[in-house]
């Protein structure tokens, strides 16, 4: 297949809904993922080829947030994609690279990624978890995971082990995020995006 992007996209999302995922890894998340890593790829010259397959892709084997094997789904999504895009023709020198790109993406993971294409598809997934969007997404899957929206006698999970707390969007994730992105224009995006200290917050 050459590098045709609107029928790349048309076949990836064919599989994703073949697939499924779980509620905040959604097609809707993809595509805010795939409109973050576009506008990310322009400001930081990363070749599109790479980024946008392995955006499109990144979340195409999904584990549960409360699974022993959270840490695995990304390197399991990268052989999948490599998968799906040497099946579709796509150029075989780029499979490595957007197999790196996947791989690398994952916030538990914890991977430092070494390649400006890896960083942006970092930094597309780690906005998606700040503002109002991320705030919901995890939210919903608290829910789909059947947690408590917070524990009376722990509001702020002062006391509790990570293991036990799930996820806290404020302190653990959100409040970290632009630090922890990886290209200057991820840096950007996401202070923008978190919340602000003030009355009633």
């Amino acid at each position: 297949m050459p590098m045709d992007f609107g029928e790349l996209e048309r076949r990836c999302v064919e599989k994703l809904t073949a697939s499924g995922g779980d509620v905040a890894h959604d097609r809707e998340h993809v595509r805010r993922v795939v409109a973050n890593a576009r506008a990310l790829a322009g400001a930081e010259q990363a070749r599109l080829e790479i980024v946008l397959p392995a955006a499109l892709l990144h979340d195409c084997v999904t584990v549960p947030k409360d699974s022993p094997q959270r840490a695995t789904p990304s390197r399991l999504a990268s052989v999948q994609a490599v998968a799906w895009l040497r099946e579709w023709g796509w150029a075989e020198a780029l499979l490595p690279k957007i197999a790196y790109a996947i791989e690398a993406h994952s916030f538990t993971a914890n991977h430092a990624p070494r390649t400006i294409e890896a960083q942006v598809v970092q930094d597309a997934d780690r906005l998606e978890a700040l503002g109002a969007v991320g705030l919901a997404r995890c939210l919903m899957l608290g829910g789909a995971m059947q947690r408590p929206l917070y524990d009376a006698e722990d509001p702020f999970c002062a006391h509790r082990p990570a293991a036990e707390r799930g996820r806290r969007w404020r302190g653990d994730k959100a409040g970290t995020i632009p630090s922890f992105c990886a290209a200057g224009a991820g840096r950007q995006g996401g202070i923008g995006l978190l919340p602000q200290e003030g009355p009633g917050v």
